[in-house]
Protein backbone atom coordinates (compact mmCIF):
# COMPACT_ATOMS: atom_id res chain seq x y z
CA UNK A 1 0.00 0.00 0.00
CA UNK A 2 1.09 3.38 -1.11
CA UNK A 3 0.46 5.17 2.34
CA UNK A 4 1.89 8.75 0.60
CA UNK A 5 -0.75 8.42 -2.01
CA UNK A 6 -4.18 8.19 0.00
CA UNK A 7 -6.81 10.13 -1.96
CA UNK A 8 -10.09 9.48 -0.61
CA UNK A 9 -13.10 10.75 -2.80
CA UNK A 10 -16.87 10.48 -1.63
CA UNK A 11 -20.34 11.38 -3.28
CA UNK A 12 -23.16 12.74 -1.44
CA UNK A 13 -23.21 11.16 1.68
CA UNK A 14 -20.00 8.91 0.85
CA UNK A 15 -18.73 13.12 1.12
CA UNK A 16 -19.66 12.89 4.44
CA UNK A 17 -17.80 9.99 5.45
CA UNK A 18 -14.67 11.03 3.51
CA UNK A 19 -15.12 14.61 5.19
CA UNK A 20 -15.47 12.53 8.68
CA UNK A 21 -12.03 10.56 7.61
CA UNK A 22 -10.42 14.06 6.59
CA UNK A 23 -11.46 15.18 10.11
CA UNK A 24 -10.97 12.50 12.35
CA UNK A 25 -8.45 10.95 10.77
CA UNK A 26 -5.99 11.70 13.62
CA UNK A 27 -7.87 10.81 16.70
CA UNK A 28 -7.00 8.01 18.99
CA UNK A 29 -10.67 6.69 19.13
CA UNK A 30 -10.89 6.05 14.90
CA UNK A 31 -7.48 4.21 15.45
CA UNK A 32 -8.27 2.16 18.46
CA UNK A 33 -11.63 1.27 16.36
CA UNK A 34 -9.99 1.01 13.02
CA UNK A 35 -6.79 -1.18 14.70
CA UNK A 36 -4.32 0.44 12.45
CA UNK A 37 -1.69 2.94 13.25
CA UNK A 38 -3.32 5.88 11.68
CA UNK A 39 -0.59 6.40 9.36
CA UNK A 40 -1.96 3.69 7.34
CA UNK A 41 -5.14 5.68 6.78
CA UNK A 42 -4.03 8.92 6.97
CA UNK A 43 -5.42 10.80 3.61
CA UNK A 44 -3.05 12.82 1.30
CA UNK A 45 -6.00 14.48 0.25
CA UNK A 46 -10.26 14.41 0.31
CA UNK A 47 -12.56 15.64 -2.44
CA UNK A 48 -16.18 16.14 -2.16
CA UNK A 49 -18.24 15.38 -4.89
CA UNK A 50 -21.66 17.14 -4.48
CA UNK A 51 -20.85 16.05 -0.74
CA UNK A 52 -23.27 16.39 2.47
CA UNK A 53 -20.40 17.79 5.08
CA UNK A 54 -22.74 19.00 7.32
CA UNK A 55 -25.58 16.22 7.44
CA UNK A 56 -27.65 16.39 10.15
CA UNK A 57 -29.92 18.33 11.86
CA UNK A 58 -28.57 20.59 8.69
CA UNK A 59 -29.74 24.79 9.22
CA UNK A 60 -28.92 25.25 5.39
CA UNK A 61 -31.65 26.06 3.33
CA UNK A 62 -31.42 25.38 -0.25
CA UNK A 63 -32.34 28.95 -1.99
CA UNK A 64 -32.10 28.26 -5.63
CA UNK A 65 -34.60 25.67 -5.98
CA UNK A 66 -37.77 24.36 -3.85
CA UNK A 67 -38.01 21.27 -2.84
CA UNK A 68 -40.94 18.92 -1.51
CA UNK A 69 -40.90 18.26 2.39
CA UNK A 70 -41.15 15.07 3.81
CA UNK A 71 -43.94 14.19 5.95
CA UNK A 72 -43.04 13.06 9.44
CA UNK A 73 -39.48 12.49 10.82
CA UNK A 74 -36.84 13.86 8.38
CA UNK A 75 -35.37 10.62 6.77
CA UNK A 76 -31.95 12.52 6.14
CA UNK A 77 -31.52 12.82 9.88
CA UNK A 78 -32.86 9.26 10.81
CA UNK A 79 -30.49 7.54 8.41
CA UNK A 80 -27.80 9.79 9.87
CA UNK A 81 -28.00 9.53 12.93
CA UNK A 82 -30.24 6.52 13.80
CA UNK A 83 -32.29 7.10 17.30
CA UNK A 84 -29.21 8.57 18.84
CA UNK A 85 -30.29 12.35 17.64
CA UNK A 86 -28.32 14.19 20.43
CA UNK A 87 -26.72 16.84 20.59
CA UNK A 88 -23.23 15.25 21.09
CA UNK A 89 -23.85 12.51 18.28
CA UNK A 90 -24.90 15.78 15.55
CA UNK A 91 -21.56 17.19 16.99
CA UNK A 92 -20.05 14.61 15.62
CA UNK A 93 -21.37 13.65 11.39
CA UNK A 94 -21.52 17.66 10.90
CA UNK A 95 -17.91 18.48 9.50
CA UNK A 96 -18.38 22.30 9.16
CA UNK A 97 -18.00 22.90 12.37
CA UNK A 98 -15.08 19.86 13.22
CA UNK A 99 -12.48 21.43 10.65
CA UNK A 100 -9.23 21.79 12.22
CA UNK A 101 -5.86 21.99 11.19
CA UNK A 102 -4.81 18.49 10.43
CA UNK A 103 -7.66 18.00 7.98
CA UNK A 104 -5.77 17.58 4.61
CA UNK A 105 -6.18 19.65 1.21
CA UNK A 106 -9.44 19.29 -0.30
CA UNK A 107 -10.79 19.56 -3.83
CA UNK A 108 -14.63 20.09 -3.27
CA UNK A 109 -17.29 20.58 -6.41
CA UNK A 110 -20.72 20.91 -6.22
CA UNK A 111 -24.05 22.41 -8.09
CA UNK A 112 -26.19 25.11 -7.28
CA UNK A 113 -29.53 23.44 -8.55
CA UNK A 114 -28.57 20.38 -6.01
CA UNK A 115 -32.19 19.66 -4.67
CA UNK A 116 -30.78 17.23 -1.71
CA UNK A 117 -27.49 18.89 -0.60
CA UNK A 118 -27.71 22.83 -0.85
CA UNK A 119 -24.45 24.50 -1.80
CA UNK A 120 -24.35 26.20 0.97
CA UNK A 121 -23.06 23.04 2.78
CA UNK A 122 -19.76 22.89 0.13
CA UNK A 123 -19.39 26.96 0.93
CA UNK A 124 -19.28 26.72 4.27
CA UNK A 125 -17.13 23.82 4.80
CA UNK A 126 -14.39 25.52 2.20
CA UNK A 127 -15.11 28.96 4.41
CA UNK A 128 -13.98 26.48 7.78
CA UNK A 129 -11.14 24.86 5.41
CA UNK A 130 -9.57 28.61 4.42
CA UNK A 131 -10.17 29.80 8.14
CA UNK A 132 -7.93 26.99 9.35
CA UNK A 133 -5.48 27.50 6.47
CA UNK A 134 -6.10 24.28 4.66
CA UNK A 135 -5.48 24.29 1.00
CA UNK A 136 -8.70 23.57 -1.20
CA UNK A 137 -9.75 23.95 -4.38
CA UNK A 138 -13.97 24.62 -4.75
CA UNK A 139 -15.85 24.61 -8.33
CA UNK A 140 -19.21 25.51 -8.30
CA UNK A 141 -21.38 24.60 -11.51
CA UNK A 142 -24.38 26.53 -11.90
CA UNK A 143 -26.40 23.68 -13.62
CA UNK A 144 -26.87 19.90 -12.71
CA UNK A 145 -29.07 17.83 -10.93
CA UNK A 146 -27.82 15.72 -7.26
CA UNK A 147 -26.23 12.65 -8.60
CA UNK A 148 -24.26 13.58 -11.33
CA UNK A 149 -21.27 10.97 -10.53
CA UNK A 150 -19.32 11.29 -13.68
CA UNK A 151 -21.17 13.74 -15.51
CA UNK A 152 -21.03 12.25 -18.72
CA UNK A 153 -22.84 9.45 -20.47
CA UNK A 154 -20.94 6.63 -18.72
CA UNK A 155 -22.67 6.69 -15.34
CA UNK A 156 -26.20 8.91 -16.88
CA UNK A 157 -28.89 6.03 -16.44
CA UNK A 158 -32.09 8.75 -17.13
CA UNK A 159 -33.84 8.52 -20.15
CA UNK A 160 -33.59 12.31 -20.75
CA UNK A 161 -30.37 12.39 -20.09
CA UNK A 162 -30.43 14.82 -16.99
CA UNK A 163 -27.23 13.31 -15.12
CA UNK A 164 -24.98 14.57 -18.24
CA UNK A 165 -24.17 18.01 -17.93
CA UNK A 166 -21.20 19.10 -20.25
CA UNK A 167 -19.41 21.63 -17.37
CA UNK A 168 -19.95 19.54 -14.57
CA UNK A 169 -18.00 16.67 -15.97
CA UNK A 170 -14.70 19.26 -16.27
CA UNK A 171 -15.01 18.51 -12.17
CA UNK A 172 -12.73 14.85 -13.50
CA UNK A 173 -10.13 16.93 -15.65
CA UNK A 174 -9.98 19.56 -13.01
CA UNK A 175 -9.24 17.60 -9.98
CA UNK A 176 -7.16 15.45 -11.65
CA UNK A 177 -4.84 18.33 -12.54
CA UNK A 178 -5.35 19.41 -8.99
CA UNK A 179 -3.85 16.05 -7.51
CA UNK A 180 -1.04 16.27 -10.05
CA UNK A 181 0.04 19.64 -9.21
CA UNK A 182 -0.06 19.47 -5.61
CA UNK A 183 1.99 16.23 -5.61
CA UNK A 184 -0.78 14.20 -4.46
CA UNK A 185 -0.48 11.57 -7.40
CA UNK A 186 1.80 10.20 -9.95
CA UNK A 187 0.23 9.60 -13.29
CA UNK A 188 1.98 7.31 -15.70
Amino acid sequence: MDTNSINVIGFSAGGNLTAQLGVYWNTDWLEKLVEKPRKEYQPNSICLAYGAPHMAKSPEKDRYKQTKKLSGPNMVDYATLGNDQSKERIRLVNMTEAVSTDVPPAFIWHTMEDPYVPVASALNFASQLEEKMVPFELHIYQKGKHGLALADLRTDSKKDRSQSNEQAATWKRLYLGWLKENGLINLF
